[in-house]
């Protein structure tokens, strides 16, 4: 039998064999060629300031200047954002030194570039669940004259995996002149859409709100139908129109109200819905708008309309300033309240994505 020490001996082999960093798949390794006629094989993480990042084939990663590297040599696709704005993704394989040439679905033919027209390069590998939204809060407050106080808040989040994507959103909005309440209203929202081809998905969807000043507890309109998503980021290769999205939706509804005074009301509708998001000018300047209406199928003039748009600037990094319209039409109000209500927001926040 073998000793209690040799035993030991033998596991702390093993874990030490273990623990060696195992080398990455030939196939998928990249290949980088410098001016000293080294070759780095491994996985390229990204390029950005002029500074490229590599993993090498022993798990160890190395930086190099973006001036000191000739050659490159992908195994998957990247993305290649150029110095006059340009965005390439596809494999990029080798070509003269000093050039690379890239392969992608979205060109008739390889491209051949030249390395110091490269601005960065990132990897275009997706987690399984990516998240992006934007939260955002408005606060005005006077004295003296007129005194008057106002919050407004505002939320976006959207999780996506390849054929799921869940869409909760919502505001508030809330004010007071020292001696009574002059607005109070809020609304949240879900959706979830299952894309069964890449732009076609049937949907489920709710959302519930009040408002006291349009004698208004609770709103609700559970719904379900279908979606097409019209134009998908990368359609267009124009940096301007690249993260351009637009989508439609139709279906059913219960629209359901509860009123504070006035006598409740519940009924089928039709339900059409618009979104748009586009970054014109990338981490810069984007617009949105988003509309719903919901028009009974019992009563003509019985429609309600809901549309959100505004512009979003980035100050710096991912805090930006947003200036909105959000637009409300009820075709069938409560007595002494009026049909229609805007409200302008500006807000400041933060967006996100990962």
């Amino acid at each position: 039998m073998l000793s209690r020490r040799t035993l030991t001996s033998m596991s702390l082999v093993c874990l030490a064999l273990l623990s060696i960093p195992r080398p990455l798949d030939a196939e998928t390794q990249d290949h980088v060629t410098t001016k000293k006629g080294s070759i780095l094989r491994g996985k390229i993480i990204a390029m950005t300031k002029a500074e490229l990042v590599m993993e090498t084939e022993w798990s160890k990663e190395v930086k190099v200047k973006w001036t000191e590297v000739t050659g490159l040599e992908t195994s998957r696709a990247v993305s290649l954002l150029l110095k006059d704005g340009t965005i390439l993704n596809g494999v990029v394989e080798r070509a003269a030194p000093g050039e690379i040439r890239i392969r992608s679905e979205s060109l008739a033919e390889p491209k051949v570039i030249k390395l110091a027209e490269v601005e960065t390069i990132t990897s275009l590998t997706k987690p399984p669940v990516a998240f992006k939204g934007a939260i955002g809060v408005g606060l005005n407050i006077s004295s003296g004259n007129t005194n008057v106080r106002t919050f407004s808040s505002r939320w976006e989040i959207e999780a996506r995996s390849k054929r799921q994507r869940l869409t909760l959103n919502g505001y508030s909005n809330y004010g007071d002149d020292g001696e009574e309440v002059i607005v109070r209203n809020s609304r949240g929202a879900l959706k979830y859409d299952f894309f069964v081809t890449k732009r076609l998905y049937p949907y489920a969807a709710s959302f519930v709100e009040g408002d006291a000043f349009q004698d208004l507890r609770l709103r609700t309109a559970p719904s379900g139908g279908l979606g097409y998503q019209l134009i998908r980021k990368d359609d267009f290769e124009a940096p301007a129109l690249k993260a351009l999205e637009l989508s439609v939706e139709v279906g059913v509804a219960y629209f359901d109200e509860d009123f504070r005074k006035a006598e409740d009301s519940a009924h089928v509708a039709g339900r059409w819905a618009l979104k748009l998001d586009w970054t014109i000018i990338p981490k810069r300047l984007a617009i949105f708008h988003a509309q719903e209406g919901y028009p009974s199928l019992e009563k003509r003039e019985d429609i309600y309309i809901l549309i959100q748009q505004g512009v979003r600037l980035t100050i710096v990094k991912n805090f930006a300033a947003t200036l909105a319209v959000n637009f409300r039409w009820d075709g069938s109000p409560a007595a002494g309240t009026s049909h229609s209500d805007v409200l302008y927001l500006a807000t400041l926040g933060y967006t996100f994505s990962f």
